[in-house]
Formats: C-alpha cells, structure tokens, sequence
C-alpha cells in the first residue's frame, strides 16, 4: 500500500499516514487488547501499566495515600513557572519518557536543577515539565513490591556525587546500596499504593531527608531489580517466581 490514507482531523487539518504505517498501528492494537483481555494473572498487566506510567496521577495517588509529595508545578507558562522556581531550590524532569533519539544518538533526561536563569519564554514554552522544589537528601531509598513483600534498599552517593539531583546519572562506581527497614506502617502504605495503580510489582523511589521523612518521587511498574539484588541480597527474584506461580494456579 505505497498511497497515503488521508483523514480529517479535529481541528479541520489533514493527517496523512502511510499505509505501513497505518498497517503497523493496527496490529499493535490488536495485540494491545488481545492480550489485555486475556484472564491470566499479569505481572503486570499491560493496560494497568499504561495508566500507571502517567507521572501526574501518580503523583495525585502518592497524595491521596499519604506520602509526602514535593511542592510541584506541571506546566508550560513561563511566568508561573519562573515565579515557582523563584520562591525555591528546585529541580525539573520530564512529564514523560526520559529518553530520545536525535540523529541517530540516544540522550538520556535525568532530573535536573533548574533556576529562573535557564527559564527562557522559548525553553519553558515549548513543553509542559514537571519543576518540584528541591528535598534535601539524607539518602535515596528504593521500594521494590511484588504483591505483598517489600525490599527496600538504601541508595548512597559518594560525597562527590551528593548535590546530584539524581543517582541515575551517576557514575555507577560511586553508587552503593544496602538493605532498609521500613516502618511496618510505611510499608503497608506502599503494597496499598501499588496495589490502588492496579498493579502487582512496582519499584517506588523516596528521598529520606535528614529529619527521617520520606518524600515520595514516583513509581514505575516495571523497574529493573537485577542489580539491586545482586548488591544487597534481597530475593525479589524469588519473591517474583512465587508470585506468577501462585498467580497462575
């Protein structure tokens, strides 16, 4: 099919789609939903992950469930944002993926620190981004759920890398981590909180700030574990296994 398909749009536009293209999109749906309605037990199911991806609801559930969410504003109006940023430290990342591909090169977006300087009209025009004030950190503090059973683990930077907003954009050698006991109240709050975004697993990251508090960050339903076991120990592994197996019977 070498000929475009041609549609009307919404706002009186044409949108023109090759027919591979069109081709593609179909097949996609219909494994999406083929799958989806399938009555097997998920870790996690893919419409479940979809919705919980959506950085804004999770930060509304984190605090509708009672975990402490930074002060935060989602938008692109470069007044407001520039009058939020003005009043605090604060840090921006993306509404979405944290990733994209410019000639041919894969760039990664990590959270960054953001002040009023690098706020032109142009740059904070030109997409909506999520700018939360700044937490300061006693450690970074990563909650691994699978169903019921929690593995939290601490994540400690060198000295080096401590005004990092962000671990992720470490270097890796500088990164070490170690099992964390949660309060027996904190922990049932994130099975609730996994549970409450439909899912089954979940990898929720805190900041635990000098004062013991934990502030919520974000979650997502399918966080690598590989390494944080290999660091620490934890058997979420095992814990993963026992769950798609009881699951299945």
């Amino acid at each position: 099919m070498a000929a475009g398909l041609t549609a009307a749009r919404s706002d009186g536009a044409s949108a023109t789609e090759s027919g591979d293209d069109f081709l593609l999109r179909e097949r996609a749906a219909f494994l999406f939903g083929f799958w989806d309605v399938l009555p097997w037990f998920w870790i996690n199911r893919p419409s479940a992950v979809l919705l919980a991806e959506n950085k804004l609801r999770q930060l509304a559930l984190a605090n509708a469930h009672g975990f402490r969410v930074p002060r935060t504003i989602v938008s692109n109006d470069a007044a407001a944002v520039r009058s939020f940023v003005a009043k605090q430290a604060s840090i921006v990342k993306p509404v979405s993926g944290g990733s994209f591909v410019e000639s041919g090169r894969t760039y990664d977006i990590h959270t960054s620190p953001v002040t009023v300087a690098d706020l032109t009209d142009g740059a904070a025009q030109s997409a909506p981004a999520i700018y939360q004030e700044r937490i300061d950190r006693q450690f970074d503090l990563r909650v691994t759920v699978v169903g019921t059973r929690v593995f939290a683990s601490r994540i400690l930077l060198s000295k080096s890398d401590q005004a990092r907003p962000d671990w992720r954009a470490a270097d890796p050698a500088d990164v070490t981590y170690e099992q964390h006991r949660l309060p027996p109240s904190f922990e049932a709050a994130c099975i609730a909180f996994v549970r409450a975004s439909g899912l089954v697993f979940g990898a929720l990251d805190f900041i635990v700030t000098p004062d013991g508090d934990h502030v919520f960050l974000e979650i997502n339903p399918s966080g690598q574990w590989g390494w944080i076991e290999d660091a620490t120990g934890a058997r979420i592994t095992e814990a993963i296994v026992d769950s798609l197996a009881r699951g299945a019977a």
